[in-house]
């Protein structure tokens, strides 16, 4: 079915392959299709590097969203994720908090996650950096924009547990 589709149009697929190989769990082969779809089109770019961060191959996910974020103008979803990638890594923080901040300052595009969901990866970030002073009023910050926001309430619990 995925040759049928890459006769009509490529990119849906290196999109069916990938979404197949990914299932299969044959994560090297998939990684091949994103690339490619990335080679076709730079708004593919953000595919790839969230295939790379949900894999936690941090590096690549880090250099591929700032690849995406030079060659793509205003592209507030990659800059979401390089903040987010530092969230979740603990890595390359002073990064991740320009990024989110910029994110919050810049205002964001429908269908893009909150800024509650922004503070949230930022109180992450300031977690893992150990200070949970900055990291609980973000987490409390985002809980008033959105009191559904569970990376935040998950985060107030880890904080309050350390404390205990």
């Amino acid at each position: 079915a995925a040759e049928a589709i890459s006769k009509v149009d490529p990119l849906d697929g290196h999109n069916a392959r990938a979404t197949i190989y990914s299932r299969k769990e044959d994560h090297d082969l998939a990684e091949k299709e994103y690339i490619e779809m990335a080679k076709l089109n730079d708004r593919y770019l953000i595919t790839l590097a969230t295939f790379y961060q949900g894999r936690q191959e941090y590096d690549k996910a880090f250099t591929t969203f700032e690849e995406s974020w030079a060659k793509i103008e205003e592209n507030y979803a990659a800059l979401y994720q390089i903040g987010k990638t530092s969230a979740l890594s603990g890595e390359r923080t002073d990064r991740g908090i320009e990024s989110l901040t910029l994110y919050m300052q810049e205002g964001r595009a429908q269908n893009l996650p909150s800024h509650a969901a922004a503070k949230s990866r930022l109180g992450m970030i300031y977690e893992k950096m150990g200070q949970t002073t900055k990291a609980k009023s973000l987490y409390q910050e985002a809980l008033k924009n959105d009191p559904e926001m569970s990376i935040a309430s998950d985060g107030l619990k880890r904080i309050r547990k350390k404390s205990d």
